[in-house]
């Protein structure tokens, strides 16, 4: 990632997003993952005061420094996800008097996932019992006009072939947040798989000829 230098860095912006909102940050710890062509990106854990929304934090990361994020609360506590951030990376950084969690974990971590786990199952048992809402003749039809619509575009993607349906995207804008990323996702790809670029450029134009040639009921040879 050029756009943070460091985990100092990446640790300094993300801070001052969630300050920037009013967000108080009891303790947080930042690391750095290398990719195996010299790459890097960034993780970090944060616990918070109390439950806080984050579409703002990362909308002002995004639209301030040019870095997006992708936030996740499927860890039961801080705990657990300073265990994923740190496992790969010596030189992780902490918030200024951080606790030692490489010890051992705090008193509260089992009983607090034994409350999510006791939590999940309640409602699980409870999840029976729950009376079903009651849909409206508009909710219905709303249904049916959104899957004749969604059959009609799988229907239309079923003639294509793999490569004629990678052909279609070509020149079309990148989705919201991409930020032509994609592109260095698709080369690192082919590098993890030992594949030339050129040579998968010339296996994928070979393969749109001969579908081409095929529906216009030629017969050409596949050639590299």
């Amino acid at each position: 990632m050029k756009l943070c230098a460091s985990r100092e860095n990446f640790a300094e912006q993300v801070l001052s997003s969630f300050e920037s909102v009013g967000a108080h940050i009891i303790q947080w710890v930042s690391c750095q993952e290398t990719h195996r062509d010299g790459g890097k990106h960034y993780h970090m854990a944060v616990k918070l005061d109390r439950p806080r929304r984050w579409l703002k934090v990362k909308s002002m990361l995004e639209n301030q420094h040019g870095i997006v994020v992708h936030f996740s609360s499927t860890y039961a506590n801080y705990y657990t996800a300073w265990q994923y951030v740190v496992k790969e990376d010596a030189g992780v950084l902490q918030s200024p008097g951080h606790p030692d969690l490489g010890a051992s974990p705090p008193a509260t971590t089992s009983a607090s996932t034994s409350r999510v786990l006791q939590a999940s199952g309640e409602q699980s048992a409870r999840a029976p019992l729950q009376k079903r809402k009651r849909l409206s003749a508009f909710d219905v039809s709303q249904m049916v006009a959104w899957e004749l619509h969604d059959a009609e575009s799988k229907l239309e993607r079923g003639k294509k072939s793999r490569p004629e349906i990678l052909d279609s995207f070509k020149g079309q804008p990148c989705v919201p947040g991409c930020n032509g990323l994609w592109s260095t996702i698709a080369e690192d790809i082919l590098r993890r798989n030992n594949i030339p670029a050129g040579t998968f450029q010339r296996v994928h134009f070979n393969e749109l000829l001969s579908t081409s040639s095929r529906k216009a009921g030629v017969n050409t040879g596949t050639f590299l």
